[in-house]
Formats: structure tokens, C-alpha cells, sequence
């Protein structure tokens, strides 16, 4: 049996494995990404596939980060793992990851800050600071583009 059938298309909660693993948690040991994205895939709800956790409450995300897993954090990331979520003791990975692994996260952070920022102001979900700085964003990429002039009949 190959670590994606453990998971079936629909299962959003599958087994843990006698040492309290799931899958993920095992591709996320062996920094294995392309079977973090196949399994994810075929999740039914991602977002609550890759918060579960182990017996020790730690999800499959919060090991990587820990363990230096450099492909398998940036596959996590991808799939929209949280690195803020907090294990039993209430440290989350970035608490107990080596700096060449936060800095991979704060990376990523920045990124889907910006970019959820961005999607929220232009739907009118934050504060007038932010819709204006989104419209500015706008603004300036729609300058600096090159246009060509209608021509007149």
C-alpha cells in the first residue's frame, strides 16, 4: 500500500497510524513534497487535513518545521498550512524551528499577507487605510504598464 491510498478522496480525518502519524505527518518526517501534495489534494476539506495532529498534538507542519525539512515546509506552506497554529504545549512551529526554517515561513508570511490583504480590501472587507493602499497597488501597476493610444476615425 502506497502513503496516498491512506487517505481516500473524502477523508478529511484519516486513521492515525499506530505511532499516532497520519500520512502527512510521515511525508512531512521524510521531507517528501510530492506525496504532501498528492495527499492534500485528495483531502475533502485541506484545511482541516493539515491540522491534524499526532498524539502528541502537533500537526504534520509542526514537525517539518522542526525537523529542518526544508521541501516538505514549503510543500505545507503551498497547501496553506498555518504556522501559527500551536501544538499541546502552545508553541507553534515557528517557536521550534531553526532560523533557516523560520526564515523560509517568514518568507511565505509576507507573501500571503500581502496578497490576502490585497484580496480583502478590494472586496471592501478591511479598514479605508488598506482599500486605499490596495487601490494604489492598483494604480501603480495599471501606470506602468505600456499603453498604446486609440487612434481617432
Amino acid at each position: 500500500m502506497d502513503n496516498c491510498s491512506l487517505v481516500k478522496s473524502n477523508d478529511s480525518n484519516p486513521p492515525l497510524l499506530f505511532t499516532g502519524f497520519t500520512a502527512l505527518h510521515y511525508a512531512a518526517e521524510n521531507n517528501n513534497a510530492e506525496v504532501i501534495h498528492s495527499l492534500t489534494k485528495r483531502a475533502d476539506d485541506r484545511e482541516k487535513f493539515l491540522e491534524i495532529r499526532c498524539k502528541q498534538g502537533q500537526t504534520a507542519f509542526f514537525h517539518a518545521a522542526k525537523s529542518k525539512k526544508r521541501d516538505a515546509v514549503k510543500a505545507l506552506l503551498e497547501q496553506g498550512a498555518n504556522p501559527f497554529s500551536t501544538n499541546s504545549k502552545s508553541l507553534t512551529p515557528v517557536d521550534v524551528a531553526p532560523d533557516e526554517i523560520k526564515k523560509l515561513i517568514n518568507e511565505h508570511t509576507k507573501k500571503w499577507a500581502l496578497k490576502d490583504k490585497l484580496d480583502r480590501a478590494l472586496k471592501g472587507e478591511t479598514r479605508r487605510g488598506a482599500k486605499r493602499q490596495a487601490n494604489n497597488v492598483v494604480a501603480t501597476k495599471v501606470k506602468n504598464t505600456t499603453h498604446t493610444p486609440l487612434s481617432k476615425h
